[in-house]
């Protein structure tokens, strides 16, 4: 890797070069002697391979201009670097438009313009009123190696992977960021899909009363009009938009339906056959012009053009999935209108995958076939849940290379055809999807005029169900429907990011099927655990398998058929994301799961790759940094613990020693009081003391109570509010009745009894009879048979946690259901459960929440390993005595704390050494309970801080 030291010699030899060569000879250069004199030399210094197309990449000639080099790691865009000659200034408008314009529509950050004797760079993203607001600094050729080093060194290659300049962005001053190009596109086709669909509605002509048609038809429209451009500016097609818009507005609808024939009979493709559209009728052709003048230049785009041959298809693909989102249905276009709510795209868990994703997707599944020496003619990949094409448009790029290594010598047309053709497939439900994802894959397929290919292979259907009778036209056999694909056995590849769908949303029609058909069904999974067995199943043997899901199947009870099908496989790797935002708009807990289709053996190992971060350049780069293996037989069919080796026999070691909770306690786990109306039962200390000064019988259904905030570990509880207790049956009991008693007169005698607290409830009468959660009556609480547990000793904790939390109660508290509890008068146990090896346990095991939180279920807590001790043996009698002694110090030492927080200097400081030496003392004794050796403390102290 290139050192600052040997570049800033490689980089002062070349100014020196540079200085050395005689000024009229300089100025004669032109803008290619440039680039390989000086400038390629210069980035080469900085440590980028500027012979490796991958890495350093000329850009292709454009209709209006064109940058000339981008600059990746690992297929990632780090900035675009746009060269001119010795003799030309780069600080013309002109220059610094085009640069920050190509960046900018690519969706890259940082733009570079030089001529060698001057360099600038220009941060894209910033909303500014000029171009040259965007510019982040300039300085010349004498200070390369000198006083402007350290800036320059920022464009290194390994600089640019230590995200060096994004953080001197940071520090230089936040400007206000310009719209992202894809937010910009997406708000306009929304806008223009709003006024289509309202004026085709209106006057559209035979089929316009059918919502659904006329959506569909207008995505069709985009489609072609965003083709037609992304050909203009490719070179392939003449601006015949700007043609039909110059030539006027009378009858530019009908106009525009004769140029689709018309490109009907060039491409012969399935984007422009006759459809629908042709029969509609458009009574605003200003609108239509304004349409097409838009997909141009757009108003809210600042000082540049919009130029479809620099939008990526990342960039089209975020776009087309925010737009699938959205889904006319109403006679006045409302639900076309809601650009921020999403509510279609939302509802069917469909959520735009992150670049970075895709590309690592891609590269450990069919880059790892094509490294490994499978030939890429034969290859079949697919992703059975596409959208916009995504995926496969990676897939693309990836099997256009290796094609060219096998097939050098055909011509570029027929080479990106073949792909097309016998490479890639793809299945949605969206009909809109599937023609989004014909779309993006022609545009980036099509480098000339000419016939398209009709892309038969992505269709439209349900991935998950074959039988008609429950999925309707929409049912799909794949081998029905891809039969020489079976023939050989099934896919190469199975890639994707299957919706995120909660099982409450499933309907039963679909749950009784998958009940039938998947082996991993269980009533509470969610629809990607089928999506996993469905995608495995269409492997061939050897085939590999990725996909980015939800994580709570690692160790759900729903998901233990899952984890057991998987079993039967070569599970290869797991990145773990956590909490990690990857998907901005939802909170999903993702994990990206790779399998190979093949039977594991003992020695079968897993990757591990535990992700604390997004801040990373490229995800490989990152993941090969963090990642761990462990045997895969060794994952706990109970809960899949994802940790290092040494973990994972810590873990096996912890359950051998330990006997679970659960059993400890004789499964006497409870969790706390819903009253369904914490505004009428829950009550003040003031209200409390109001209550029984008026009736002092109240005092017995007045109990303290704690709330999830409240329990902290080794915390001597202070209720701040109280319950109010009437439970289930009390009424009738207390009335001495077993037969029916009306309401009216059940509460006339809880007035004459209790009129205090039937004064304070009676004004949450009707909320409270509303309740789902209420007792015989709607002043008593629903039924709870374990009321008598709340008055004995106990541990309680809450049920979101980052680590343990476990504090002890002997005053009888009450608490709430976010709270759990279970009896226990053994300090030792409360010493074992708030310690640094349990809540390693815990974080190993449990499900993770946002924020480094834990789900502290029953489920989990009754696992966590105990160490039984037998006090008849002196020696684990004398480490029970010494736990409990040192959690009593806990124990007023945090009570000490309590009092003392408020307070500040030195007593407050001694009190907190003193609680830190205490824990300490206590983790311990605890590792040497569970026979710890050196390794692995040191990997518990490493791991929970």
């Amino acid at each position: 890797m290139t050192t600052k030291d040997t570049a800033r010699q490689h980089i002062a030899a070349l100014v020196q070069r540079y200085h050395n060569t005689p000024e009229k000879e300089r100025r004669a250069y032109n803008e290619n002697q440039t680039r390989i004199s000086f400038i390629l030399p210069l980035f080469e210094a900085l440590g980028w391979n500027i012979s490796d197309p991958a890495e350093v990449s000329a850009e292709e000639n454009i209709a209006r201009g064109f940058v000339d080099f981008g600059f990746y790691i690992n297929g990632v865009q780090s900035f675009y670097l746009e060269t001119k000659r010795v003799s030309e200034s780069i600080n013309t408008r002109e220059h610094v438009n085009q640069a920050i314009n190509y960046s900018y529509l690519k969706g890259v950050t940082w733009a570079v313009l030089t001529n060698f004797e001057e360099l600038a760079l220009f941060n894209a993203d910033w909303e500014t009123k000029h171009p040259d607001e965007s510019h982040v600094f300039t300085f010349r050729f004498e200070d390369y190696a000198e006083v402007e080093f350290e800036r320059l060194w920022m464009l290194s290659r390994p600089a640019m992977q230590e995200r060096a300049l994004d953080k001197y962005a940071e520090r230089y001053g936040k400007k206000t960021r310009k719209q992202p190009i894809a937010d910009v596109l997406f708000k306009q086709l929304i806008g223009w899909r709003r006024d289509l669909f309202n004026n085709f509605r209106a006057y559209g002509g035979v089929f316009a009363g059918d919502s659904a048609q006329v959506d569909n038809e207008i995505q069709k429209l985009f489609d072609r009009l965003i083709f037609l451009r992304a050909a203009e500016d490719r070179g392939i097609e003449s601006p015949h938009l700007k043609e039909l818009t110059r030539a006027g507005t009378s009858n530019l609808f009908d106009r525009l339906i004769k140029l689709f024939a018309q490109m009907n009979g060039v491409y012969n493709s399935n984007l422009f056959e006759p459809s629908q559209l042709d029969a509609l009728k458009l009574n605003d052709d200003l609108l239509l012009r304004s349409i097409i003048e838009g997909l141009y230049r757009s108003p809210n785009f600042g000082y540049g053009e919009y130029d479809f041959r620099a939008i990526s298809a990342d960039v089209l693909g975020k776009v087309y999935e925010q737009y699938l989102g959205f889904k006319a249905t109403d006679p006045v276009g409302k639900e076309a209108v809601g650009a921020e709510k999403s509510k279609k795209r939302k509802a069917q868990g469909i959520f735009y995958t992150p670049q970075f994703v895709v590309r690592y997707i891609v590269q450990n599944t069919l880059g790892k076939l094509l490294a490994n020496g499978a030939d890429p003619r034969t290859i079949r990949v697919v992703d059975p849940a596409c959208g916009s094409g995504s995926f496969l448009i990676e897939a693309f790029d990836v099997l256009d290379r290796a094609w060219k290594t096998v097939e050098p010598d055909m011509p570029a047309a027929e080479r990106r055809r073949r792909i097309l053709m016998e490479n890639l497939y793809g299945v949605d439900l969206d009909p809109q999807a599937v023609e989004v994802t014909r779309l993006n894959l022609v545009l980036r397929a099509s480098l000339e005029r000419g016939r398209l290919p009709l892309l038969t292979h992505i269709q439209r259907g349900n991935s998950l169900i074959d039988d008609p009778a429950v999925a309707g036209d929409a049912a799909f056999d794949w081998r029905e429907r891809f039969p020489q694909v079976f023939e050989q056995g099934g896919f190469d590849v199975v890639i994707g990011n299957p919706p995120y769908v909660r099982q409450e949303s499933l309907g039963e029609a679909f749950k009784a099927y998958a009940a039938s058909r998947y082996q991993t069904h269980t009533g509470a999974a969610d629809l990607y655990v089928y999506f996993i067995e469905k995608g495995i199943e269409l492997l061939r043997p050897d085939g590999l398998y990725s996909v980015i899901v939800a994580n709570k199947w690692l160790r759900a009870n729903y998901g233990q058929k899952l984890r057991r099908f998987l079993t039967a496989q070569h599970v290869q790797e797991i990145v773990d994301f956590g909490d990690l935002p990857v998907f901005p708009e939802a909170v999903t807990y993702p994990c990206i799961l790779t399998v190979g289709k093949s039977t594991p053996t003992d020695g079968t190992l897993t990757a591990v790759v535990p992700a604390k971060t997004l801040e990373f350049t490229d995800l490989q780069t990152y993941a090969d940094t963090i990642r761990f293996v462990t045997l895969q037989n060794e994952l706990d069919p109970k809960g899949w613990s994802l940790s290092s080796s040494v973990g994972t026999h810590l873990l096996i070691k912890l359950k051998a020693i330990g006997v679970p909770l659960g059993d400890y306690i004789n499964y006497q786990n409870f969790y706390g009081i819903k009253t369904g109306l914490n505004e009428a039962f829950l009550i003040s200390e003031s209200t409390r003391k109001n209550l029984i000064a008026r009736e002092p019988a109240a005092a017995e259904h007045i109990k303290p109570f704690l709330m999830g905030r409240d329990v902290r570990h080794y915390q001597t509880p202070h209720a701040e509010q109280y319950l109010l207790l009437f439970p289930n049956g009390w009424t009738r009991q207390q009335m001495n009745t077993t037969s029916v008693v009306d309401e009216w007169d059940a509460w006339e005698w809880f007035k004459s009894q209790f009129p205090a607290c039937a004064a304070h409830l009676a004004p949450f009468s009707d909320r409270a009879r509303r309740r789902a959660d209420q007792g015989e009556f709607w002043w008593e609480l629903r039924p709870c048979a374990y009321y008598n547990a709340f008055e004995k000793p106990k541990i309680i904790y809450p049920d979101l946690a980052q680590r343990g939390e476990f504090l002890f109660d002997t005053k009888g508290l009450f608490c709430s259901n976010t709270n759990y509890f279970f009896p226990c008068d053994d300090l030792a146990i409360l010493g074992i459960l708030n310690s640094r090896l349990i809540t390693f346990f815990c974080q190993q095991t449990f499900a993770a929440y946002r924020g480094g939180f834990y789900r502290f279920f029953q489920q989990y807590v009754t696992q966590i390993p105990i160490r039984r001790l037998n006090l008849d043996d002196p020696a684990q009698r004398a480490q029970h005595d010494r736990m409990v002694e040192l959690v009593q110090t806990m124990i007023a030492l945090k009570q000490e704390h309590a009092a003392e927080l408020m307070q500040f200097g030195d007593q407050r400081r001694l009190l907190e050494e003193r609680i830190a030496k205490t824990d300490r003392e206590i983790d311990s004794l605890v590792y040497d309970l569970y026979g710890l050796t050196d390794e692995e403390r040191a990997l518990v102290e490493s791991t929970v801080t």
